[in-house]
């Protein structure tokens, strides 16, 4: 790979009919929120949350944690439902010598990625526009899987995780972060409210205010989504319990993100 990839291949996700942990029948269909709309409000509300931007450090310290080589790494790397591409971005930056493929099925938030990539002149990164279940997965095929506020729609997460532990290299590591418990925009807002009034990104938040409308309505439609059924959800420990059942060895399970979120650092067990 030499140089930044685009393609146009975008294939909605199919269904695929499960129990999840609440107990609901649902669908991979991704329900409520509108993710044209929503994908560029994405890097507004990451600007506003120092939480998220944790979670990329966290990565890229464990990444170089396990490659101390990483400046001359030739490893392949994957962002699964990499959005607007901020992990891809940080991994390419960090692991120049690597390919890193930035799995996302929607256009518009792969058009934002491509500026970024562009931005920092990176040549590492193929971006492929499907999604999780239209994409062919193989057996050993990856020594880094990232995945961040996307395994909950991939149901069902059973068969999610096992592609996914088959498909990393031993000495491979999963980095996963999902969200499990509902979104309340509420809680949100007091959150970038009160970063602000302590200095924190005060710029950032006087001028996504009046983004405020679109983003609250977005969010409100995600938590609706959780409580109907349709993605799943989960406390820490049953999050930690199913990377298990998928054969993972489990680190540094946590919440985060505001504590909507659950992150974890996986590794295929020894058999």
């Amino acid at each position: 790979m030499n140089k930044t990839t685009l393609s146009d291949d975008v294939i909605n996700a199919p269904e695929h009919p499960s129990t999840l942990s609440n107990g609901t029948d649902t669908t991979a269909t991704a329900k409520g929120i509108e993710w044209d709309t929503y994908g560029p409000l994405l890097d507004i509300q990451a600007g506003l949350t120092p939480d998220y931007w944790e979670n990329v450090d966290v990565l890229i310290e464990q990444a170089k944690r396990a490659f101390p080589n990483y400046e001359t790494a030739e490893l392949s790397i994957c962002d699964i439902g990499a959005g607007t591409g901020n992990f891809t971005r940080a991994m390419a930056n960090v692991f120049k010598k690597s390919t890193i493929v930035h799995l996302e099925p929607n256009k518009n938030m792969n058009a934002i990625a491509q500026t970024k990539f562009s931005d920092d002149g990176l040549t590492n990164v193929e971006i492929v526009g499907k999604d999780f279940f239209s994409y062919t997965w193989t057996e050993n095929q990856w020594d880094i899987v990232i995945c961040v506020n996307a395994l909950y729609m991939l149901s069902p997460q059973v068969e999610t995780l096992a592609k996914i532990h088959r498909s990393i290299r031993p000495g491979g590591f999963f980095y996963v972060v999902d969200f499990g418990r509902e979104q309340d925009a509420s809680q949100w807002f007091w959150y970038f409210l009160k970063n602000a009034l302590k200095g924190i990104n005060t710029k950032k938040y006087i001028q996504s205010i009046p983004k405020w409308p679109q983003m609250a309505a977005q969010a409100r439609e995600g938590g609706k989504t959780q409580v109907d059924g349709a993605w799943w959800t989960h406390e820490t420990e049953e999050f930690g319990l199913a990377l298990e059942a998928a054969g993972f060895a489990v680190s540094n399970l946590e919440a985060c993100y505001c504590g909507f979120a659950d992150r974890a650092i996986c590794r295929p067990a020894a058999p």
